[in-house]
């Protein structure tokens, strides 16, 4: 039963017209920020300030020759302390954006 009304609240919300502030944020045209430089943020995670819990970098639009026509983002961290000791965890993604959709 459930199911069956989140199904229909999804179709009924679906119908709705389109407010007139979408069609100006939804745009098929190229932005200003296509020429993006590219950023490296390194940032410390801790517990109230006090406890270092966890490294995260965020490495945005480093050119690549193999992949012209796509922005590429990575993102890796892992924990570190005490975190790292309760909570153990390491990931690295990395993302392929098309500039004409950016």
């Amino acid at each position: 039963m459930n199911r069956l009304l989140s199904k229909l609240a999804c179709l009924s919300l679906s119908a709705l017209p389109l407010s007139a502030w979408q069609n100006e944020v939804t745009t098929k045209k190229p932005g200003p920020h296509l020429k993006i430089p590219p950023v490296h943020l390194s940032f410390k995670v801790s517990w109230d300030g006090k406890i270092n819990s966890a490294n995260v970098d965020f490495l945005f639009g480093k050119p690549d020759k193999r992949y012209r026509p796509h922005i590429i983002p990575q993102l890796w961290g892992e924990s570190s302390g005490i975190a790292k000791e309760l909570l153990p965890y390491h990931y690295n993604f990395t993302f392929f954006m098309r500039k004409e959709d950016y």
